[in-house]
């Protein structure tokens, strides 16, 4: 089983030797979040451990329970568990392709009127 956020961050930050407060600063979390988290009395979001995993030079699955399994690909990386989810770093790519895919749909739609002749 994996360990939470918090104690794989005060491991982590033991191993580098630091305060609490010098870690939170290098990850970009204040100090007194930063103690939440480390105590596990508070969460990050994903793309702040994300981000937080890749400061370290450290896998983001240290940072998952076991029962959620990662999956590259072009499009970006593919979080999988019992509910499926996506998270990648060109959500912006996919979130104007959506929007391509709209204004085509749309077109085809006035394509297909013009063709049964209205």
């Amino acid at each position: 089983m994996k360990m939470r956020v918090g104690d794989k961050l005060l491991e982590l930050r033991k191993e580098k030797n630091m305060s609490q407060s010098e870690f939170s600063h290098l990850l970009g979390i204040s100090s007194s979040t930063y103690g939440r988290v480390e105590a596990n009395k508070a969460t990050l979001e994903l793309d702040k451990i994300v981000e937080i995993a890749s400061t370290l030079d450290v896998p983001i699955q240290e940072f998952l329970p076991d029962t959620i399994t990662i999956t590259k690909n072009q499009g970006g990386v593919f979080l999988g568990s019992q509910t499926n989810y996506y998270y990648g770093a060109d959500t912006e790519l996919i979130k104007d392709k959506d929007k391509e895919i709209q204004m085509l749909k749309g077109k085809l739609a006035i394509l297909e009127e013009k063709l049964q002749g209205k």
